[in-house]
Parts: C-alpha cells; sequence; structure tokens
C-alpha cells in the first residue's frame, strides 16, 4: 500500500547531543532546522532523540522520511558514522546526513563509504550549519 504522506508533510528526525550549557532544549542541529520556514508553515515534523538506540527505536515505530545526525551522540559509546551504518542494513534507501561539529576528510570518507546522503560540516562564526 503507498504511503498517504507527501512532500508537505515530511518527518525529520535528529538525532543530536542535549547542549549541557544552554539547557536541555537548545541544540545546534535542530535548532538550525527549527530556523527553517518549513516549521512555521507546518510542512515539517520534527522529532529528536539524543541516542542512537532511541533513533533506531523511532525508525521502527513511526515514519521518518529523513534522518539527521550528529557524529557525536549521547550514548558515547555509538558515533553518528555507526548509527548510518546500522540504518543502512535495515532501509538502504532513507536518507541520512551526518553533520559532526568537528569532522575531517576520513570522516567524510567513511560516512560516503557508509551511504551518507549528505554530510554537512558545521561551519565557523555564526552560521553553523
Amino acid at each position: 500500500m503507498a504511503s498517504t504522506r507527501t512532500l508537505d508533510d515530511a518527518r525529520l528526525l535528529v538525532v543530536e547531543s542535549p547542549d549541557p550549557s544552554a539547557g536541555d532544549r537548545s541544540n545546534a542541529l535542530s535548532d538550525a532546522v527549527l530556523e527553517d520556514d518549513a516549521l512555521e508553515e507546518g510542512t515539517l515534523d520534527l522529532l529528536t532523540v539524543s541516542t542512537a538506540d532511541a533513533a533506531l527505536e523511532r525508525l521502527e515505530t513511526d515514519h521518518i522520511d529523513c534522518l539527521l545526525t550528529a557524529q557525536t551522540l549521547s550514548d558515547a559509546e555509538t558515533t553518528g558514522l555507526a548509527l548510518l551504518e546500522a540504518v543502512r542494513e535495515r532501509d538502504p534507501d532513507l536518507p541520512v546526513v551526518l553533520a559532526p561539529a568537528e569532522g575531517d576528510e576520513e570522516l567524510a570518507s567513511e560516512a560516503i563509504a557508509a551511504g551518507v546522503t549528505q554530510y554537512l560540516q558545521k561551519e565557523s562564526g555564526e552560521e553553523q550549519y
């Protein structure tokens, strides 16, 4: 049966650790998404979790259109790259964006080899992503 969801009601799952210096709610990735007009227009449903296990559980229980993950997650044993690899085993077609706060060419190469859809490294200064 075909999905009744459209691009007008896309669901984005953001996986990142809370920023302890800014309180429970302030996260660079989700804050960047929140600045997008799509949320205000009601065309984007934003879900956030802080661990890879929670993300995998959400992928099992909810329809997710895209996964946006940081490299460093709350469960220090798991990285965004490891989450990407686990997601690819379950759903090779789900768009996955890896957005590390600090990355390098080696991480980018590993992400590409693992099937990342997009790799966005945090920029310095006011423009974070």
